[in-house]
């Protein structure tokens, strides 16, 4: 198989287990147009974009159902999420750099759209996404859902600026001990740093407020050591077109893999690093037109495989995975040590690698395989060593 198609052997992984991954049906409720309440299980889809519908059952068995922004004012999932319906005036004005506006008014535009509740209280804070599109909205014991206004404009064509209006609301209208109007400077348009001073205002004019935000309760990072052997092999051709293939090797490896867990899709994915020490030593005897050649391969590495890992819950312990990484290579002490004064340079080059594997609590297991590399790249011979390693992992933290 050609190397171009190794890389796209990870996204096949990917797409075909997505496709027969368990649906996530979860405790929840809604309230319809008549104020009635429903206690029911709803497909948690871990919405990116804000819904304008979801499916639901009413219990394990149940029929598979759908409700709509037009009969739902209110939904949420227990103890994750809420949402809720508002006819709101919100600026469609495009975030892209080639399609910003010369204008720093807002382009207002009349919805009714479901909001995701971040902080609920004297002062509550929503979120809307949609595409490009990000929104966030506030209300006050004595006032209506709006908009916080943020918007990029340009000047002059080439001039970028920014509408920073929300700072001067924030100032006005939701500021607890008479903060100067510097003071709110230092809060970006962000989930964060918003969030975080809805929460700090609740606090500091009391009444009690519900915390909403899921992210912060599902940024996680995880390290792990990650002991495993390694099944290597390695050809060489000279530029004589003499082939040299070497035994098998069954070698060990060690690393230390550092994970973060995204804040989005259930938790489902994770940006990973693990620096590993490897190692390839072999000797061995070729018979090259009638004279026996004695030659040791050693290679020796730091890799450092990056990358996307997947998961797929099968329950609350046990979850498989599927990874995508680029694999970052520095040898040292490495040398092809032909007999005479001619050896060959070993050469780091990065390569890729997929695998799959499983967690269960602290442990972990997994099957990689690495894409053939070149590590004699800049020789006259020409090399192909490839590589797959078993993996297993402990969890520290």
């Amino acid at each position: 198989m050609e190397t171009k198609y190794y890389f796209l052997l990870p996204l096949l992984l990917l797409v075909g287990f997505n496709t027969f991954a368990q649906i996530r049906f979860e405790p929840g409720y809604f309230i319809d147009n008549n104020n009635d309440k429903t206690e029911c299980l709803i497909k948690n889809l871990d919405w990116k974009n804000n819904p304008d519908a979801f499916e639901y059952k009413l219990s394990e068995s149940g029929e598979l159902q759908r409700a709509t922004i037009k009969s739902v004012r209110e939904f949420g999932i227990n103890g994750q999420s809420k949402f809720i319906r508002a006819k709101v005036k919100i600026d469609l004005s495009s975030s892209v750099s080639s399609k910003l506006s010369v204008s720093m008014a807002p382009d207002w535009s009349e919805r009714e759209i479901f909001l995701k509740v971040l902080t609920e209280g004297k002062s509550s804070l929503y979120y809307y996404e949609d595409g490009n599109l990000i929104r966030f909205f506030y209300k006050t014991d004595d006032s209506p859902i709006r908009q916080l206004v943020y918007k990029q404009y340009l000047v002059n064509g080439t001039e970028l600026r920014n509408n920073n209006t929300y700072r001067q609301q924030l100032f006005m209208d939701v500021n607890c001990g008479g903060k100067p109007a510097d003071f709110f400077k230092r809060i970006d348009y962000n989930w964060t740093k918003l969030n975080k001073y809805f929460r700090s205002y609740n606090e500091c004019a009391g009444g009690g407020f519900v915390d909403y935000d899921d992210r912060k309760k599902r940024q996680k990072l995880n390290l792990k050591i990650t002991p495993g052997i390694s099944k290597s092999s390695l050809a060489i051709r000279n530029a004589l077109g003499i082939k040299s293939e070497f035994d098998d090797q069954i070698t060990f490896r060690v690393g230390l893999e550092l994970e973060y867990v995204l804040p989005l899709n259930k938790n489902k994915w994770a940006i990973v690093v693990e620096p590993t020490y490897r190692y390839f030593e072999t000797n061995q005897e070729f018979v090259v037109v009638q004279a026996i050649l004695d030659v040791n391969a050693r290679y020796n590495s730091i890799e450092v495989p990056m990358g996307l890992r997947h998961y797929f819950f099968l329950n609350e312990r046990f979850r498989v995975f599927l990874n995508a990484f680029l694999v970052l290579d520095y040898s040292f002490d490495s040398l092809i040590d032909y007999p005479g004064p001619r050896d060959l340079e070993v050469t780091s080059r990065g390569t890729f690698s997929y695998g799959i594997g499983a967690n269960y609590g602290r442990f972990s297991t997994e099957l990689r395989v690495y894409v053939r590399k070149d590590i004699t790249f800049f020789s006259d011979s020409i090399s192909d060593f490839n590589k797959s390693s078993l993996i297993f992992g402990y969890r520290i933290f």
